[in-house]
């Protein structure tokens, strides 16, 4: 799960009795951006056409610049998915973020 809250974007992973949330300085998002290839799994072999696991159903992820990081979020999303998430946080974050 993704969002914006005031001055920050949250990501947030969960499973029942596990679960991680980060929060980013929304100031500090930059290349705010749709991604093709699935993470944590892209190059790990062939578990399928794409490099990722058969249970994520698609190669997609959101992926934004932290500093010298590359944030990756959502799983699983298609191509056209990740262009709406992308845009959806880019209109609720400050202009620097896009780009």
């Amino acid at each position: 799960m993704v969002t914006v809250e005031t001055g920050a974007l949250v990501t947030r992973w969960q499973m029942p009795l596990v679960s991680r949330t980060k929060r980013y300085d929304a100031g500090q998002v930059r290349h705010l951006r749709a991604a093709t290839l699935a993470w944590p799994f892209a190059g790990f072999g062939r578990m399928s056409r794409a490099g990722y696991p058969p249970w994520f159903g698609n190669a997609g992820s959101v992926q934004f610049d932290y500093g010298a990081r590359t944030i990756r979020a959502l799983p699983g999303l298609d191509e056209a998915e990740g262009r709406m998430v992308a845009e959806w946080l880019a209109k609720r974050l400050p202009d620097g973020a896009v780009g």
